[in-house]
């Protein structure tokens, strides 16, 4: 379960969100002209994953919004297994976005969420300015694991047995996606966070990751973290976002300049 010391945090109010898939419910923090940052919870939280977060993005003048993804909103609980494909959550995220009136955006994702940002930052670099994913490799790096790696092979079958304890919509996102066939490079600024301790993904995929980013790329390989990081360490975590973030907004800057 994720820790969190913001739950109280009056920076932290509810929002809700209409796309054409349903209406999303959400935690906003910041101000709203502020830069934009969209965080994606994993598998089986919610956006208040990321209260500690959002209440320091906020702080340091930043709009920041983590939504309930597909089968957590209680308006957005497609019954078909299909309907949980990667690929509509990308689209989720694109449309809450462009709902929000967000044409540049940083993307944030844990786990099936990074999953998804993973994706979104490939195919949509002119939209997002910048990539911080958390526990999850590059899908192309993963599937590679999962075929070479019997590490991963074993941490796969862990990951997929503990499936039984989540709530119904939530398990949808297993049985839709094998998460093969991504094999698309990211050309934005990423920062990747794993930890050494994760019972879920191996060594061998989070090292793989660099090879698919066609980017400035930064690994923070977390020593005694396991799987839940933005809850483990929540206080790093933000501290790292922060950092990726401030540096990124430097150097768009810098190159907005130089035209």
């Amino acid at each position: 379960m994720t820790r969190s010391l913001t739950r109280a945090s009056p920076r932290i109010t509810p929002l809700r969100i209409p796309t054409a898939a349903g209406t999303f419910d959400a935690v906003a923090a910041g101000p709203e002209g502020g830069p934009k940052v969209l965080l994606l919870h994993g598998f089986p939280q919610s956006g208040r994953q990321w209260d500690h977060q959002l209440d320091r993005l906020a702080a340091a003048g930043y709009r920041a919004v983590a939504p309930d993804q597909r089968g957590y909103s209680p308006d957005v609980r497609p019954t078909a297994v299909e309907d949980y494909w990667l690929d509509y959550a990308v689209d989720d995220a694109v449309a809450m976005a462009d709902a929000m009136g967000w044409h540049r955006f940083d993307l944030v994702g844990h786990d099936l969420g990074a999953a998804v940002a993973w994706i979104a930052a490939a195919r949509y670099a002119r939209r997002v300015r910048s990539l911080t994913a958390l526990s999850f490799p590059h899908l192309g790096a993963f599937a590679g694991a999962l075929r070479t790696d019997p590490a991963q092979q074993r941490m796969a079958k862990a990951m997929l047995d503990q499936r039984p304890t989540a709530p119904a919509p939530a398990l949808n996102w297993y049985l839709a996606n094998d998460f093969m066939g991504y094999d698309q490079r990211v050309t934005v600024p990423t920062s990747f966070i794993a930890g050494t301790k994760d019972p879920f993904i191996a060594s061998s995929g989070v090292m793989a990751t660099c090879t698919w980013v066609a980017a400035q790329y930064d690994l923070q390989y977390l020593a005694g973290v396991g799987h839940d990081i933005p809850g483990e360490a929540a206080e790093t975590t933000s501290l790292l976002l922060r950092r990726h973030l401030d540096l990124t907004a430097r150097g768009v800057a810098g190159r907005d300049r130089g035209r």
